[in-house]
């Protein structure tokens, strides 16, 4: 029974890995072509942390911590990202998704669905 249930856990696990990847692509098709993947990736990860610092986000997408800053000034300089100071910390600044921002994701989540519509 065990090694049914390996297999089982084994298959859901490709399945939900495959399915994911396949909407990762598609959301990255979907993107403004004015934007990288890195940027995109990181538009993606503000928009769920919503108190996302710019260490966060290196650690998130595997950057260092000066790369990701120039990634950063880049996102702002675009206007689909600012920086907001910490409350608490004023040492600690905060990235957070503009409008702009936001309506660029929305852009590319509401292409994905459409073609995963056309699909079903």
């Amino acid at each position: 029974m065990d090694t049914d249930l390996e297999v089982c856990v084994q298959e859901v696990l490709d399945v939900v890995m495959g399915v994911s990847r396949t909407i990762r692509g598609q959301m990255r098709r979907h993107r403004d072509p004015r934007m990288s993947v890195p940027q995109f990736r990181a538009l993606i990860f503000i928009r769920r942390q919503a108190t996302a610092t710019a260490s966060e986000l290196a650690e998130h997408l595997g950057l260092t911590r000066p790369s990701t800053t120039a990634l950063v000034d880049n996102l702002v300089r675009m206007g689909w990202v600012e920086r907001t100071g910490d409350e608490q910390d004023r040492r600690r600044v905060r990235l957070r998704l503009t409008a702009a921002g936001e309506a660029i994701l929305e852009a590319a989540q509401t292409q994905t669905h459409a073609h995963f519509r056309a699909l079903l």
